[in-house]
């Protein structure tokens, strides 16, 4: 454990927290470190535990994620998942998820037991609002089955699968860049990249492929011309196609170069990873904060009143 070390690292969501509020960057990624011991500082352990917490859209993220790759794992065992049973299991999971929250399993297991916003802070939704929600995961996993994805995949060999849900890394500026591909297959001289997306389009999409595009380069030596990028907005059964260009990929590196300069410019010893929470300011933005799972640490006397 005594090499356990908090190392810099970047990732899209990294980045998107860092331009959102330096303040929550600093908590994800220093004022937690340490947290998962239930012997450290209280403080520490409370950053940590509101690391881990989710929202209810984060929530469906997660188990329309975890049931696609099932789906994916029994069509390479050649058994079939029909829709209801998906359907049936990713209701099953959200179900088991906001167990989870209501009963604060998470004080004991903040990594593993789900800690919803919704419950933590007080803004319980109806049963009408989570009727609505179990119909939404219904219609998501109906839509991955009927999306033009789906079936492509059915058509591909298992054996040209490159990637499902696994964690990647590769290096641009000497620094670690994380991502993580939801499906990656290749196809006789192509390589597809998929990316499941439970919630709306927002502008990081984009970069978000363009990242894999870089990914997939390095890890398994393919040119650029060959690889084709999908978003696939589940809700809607809509996709979004991109081709990794040469000049979007360039503006992405030089985009992760920036971005992880600036980040390690807020550092007091860059080379060693070390930060001051006073050199990463709260955002003005209170209709910002009120949705953040940090706000109990930012504003712990009027939380309650944003």
């Amino acid at each position: 454990m005594a090499d356990f070390k908090n190392k810099f690292s970047w990732s899209i969501s990294q980045d998107r927290t860092f331009q959102t509020c330096k303040r929550k960057y600093y908590l994800n990624r220093y004022g937690s470190w340490g947290g998962w011991d239930k012997n450290s500082d209280e403080l520490t352990r409370k950053i940590y535990i509101l690391k881990n917490q989710a929202t209810i859209p984060m929530l469906v993220g997660d188990v329309v994620h975890q049931t696609i790759s099932k789906i994916l794992d029994s069509l390479k065992a050649r058994k079939t998942w029909d829709i209801g049973y998906s359907q049936k299991h990713a209701v099953r999971l959200f179900k088991d998820g906001w167990k989870q929250s209501k009963n604060e399993e998470w004080v004991q297991d903040p990594k593993r037991k789900k800690n919803l916003f919704e419950h933590y802070y007080d803004s319980t939704p109806s049963e009408e609002d989570l009727v609505e929600v179990g119909d939404s995961i219904k219609n998501t996993v109906e839509n991955f089955y009927s999306s033009e994805s789906f079936k492509f995949i059915k058509t591909s060999r298992p054996v040209d699968w490159l990637s499902k849900e696994e964690l990647g890394e590769f290096k641009v500026a000497g620094e670690t860049v994380y991502c993580k591909i939801d499906f990656a297959v290749k196809h006789e001289d192509l390589v597809y990249l998929y990316d499941w997306k439970t919630g709306k389009k927002i502008s990081e999409d984009e970069r978000q492929l363009a990242v894999y595009s870089l990914y997939a380069v390095n890890k398994w030596a393919v040119d650029l011309g060959s690889i084709r990028l999908f978003d696939v907005y589940l809700k809607t059964n809509t996709p979004l196609t991109i081709r990794a260009s040469q000049k979007l990929v360039e503006e992405t590196q030089q985009y992760i170069e920036k971005s992880i300069k600036e980040m390690k410019s807020l550092l007091d010893h860059p080379d060693e990873n070390i930060a001051s929470i006073d050199k990463f300011p709260m955002i003005e933005n209170k209709n910002i904060c009120k949705h953040c799972s940090f706000k109990e640490i930012c504003y712990p006397d009027n939380f309650k009143e944003l």
